[in-house]
């Protein structure tokens, strides 16, 4: 009887919208968008997905041969173009994977084996994650946005993301805590991880490895203003609205 493979939900490791005031640089993202055959002209966001390749959802407005948009009299806005799937060679200049071996054991909180047994499991996680982020080149950053994906080896049953959150924490605190990239991990300087399962990873289905592999997407973020920081004020809804003009 053949097993099949329970798919996971496919969601964007990052997602850029041209009316998000968090944006760090503009020019940056758009100078990689053309180098990846994108069109910043007319698109009004982009998904970013890695499943067994690296893809960008693209969301666009119409526009002429000219590259004039196209006006929609009864929306009252701009016509909007049917998305596409465009490939990356490479990820933003704002996000960075990382990439542990595979075959490091993950544990939950209510594992059985007692604190000896997690110990030594956080401890090789965070070692891991930490020389695996000084090697992606990271450069120190004021907050980030951590999703944490574990891409299992050739077992095939249920899973539940969640119950690995002690070991996606163990990683990025290694990751971005020991390998110093960020200044803390408090809520105001970190958001996440937020854990996801992705689809097996070949390395660990062909070495016939139990456990897969946890793979880390950071992306820059500025400090949180509300958390942490009670002196500093949140940005106005006006200062949004003129951000978008």
């Amino acid at each position: 009887m053949k097993i099949r493979r329970r798919r996971p939900i496919v969601e964007p490791i990052a997602v850029y919208d041209s009316h998000d005031p968090r944006l760090n640089d503009r020019d940056q993202l758009n100078a990689w968008a053309r180098a990846q055959g994108l069109r910043p002209t007319v698109a009004y966001r982009w998904e970013i997905y890695r499943t067994d390749h690296l893809f960008a959802r693209c969301y666009e407005y119409a526009a002429d041969h000219n590259g004039v948009l196209r006006w929609d009299p009864d929306a009252d806005h701009y016509a909007r173009a049917t998305p596409h799937n465009a490939p990356l060679t490479s990820l933003p200049p704002d996000l960075w994977m990382v990439e542990l071996p595979f075959g490091l054991p993950l544990f939950t909180a209510n594992d059985r084996g007692g604190w000896q047994v997690r110990h030594t499991r956080t401890r090789a996680l965070r070692t891991a994650a930490a020389i695996a982020a000084r090697n992606a080149n990271i450069p120190s950053l004021p907050a980030a946005h951590v999703i944490a994906e574990y891409r299992p080896g050739p077992r095939t049953r249920r899973r539940d993301p969640a119950n690995w959150a002690p070991a996606f924490k163990a990683a990025a605190d290694g990751a971005l805590v020991d390998a110093q990239i960020l200044p803390d991990d408090d809520a105001a300087h970190l958001i996440g991880p937020d854990p996801r399962l992705g689809p097996p990873d070949p390395e660990a289905a062909q070495a016939g490895q139990r456990w897969g592999r946890i793979v880390l997407y950071i992306r820059a973020r500025q400090p949180d203003v509300g958390v942490g920081h009670p002196e500093r004020k949140a940005v106005e809804p006006a200062a949004c609205a003129r951000s978008q003009r």
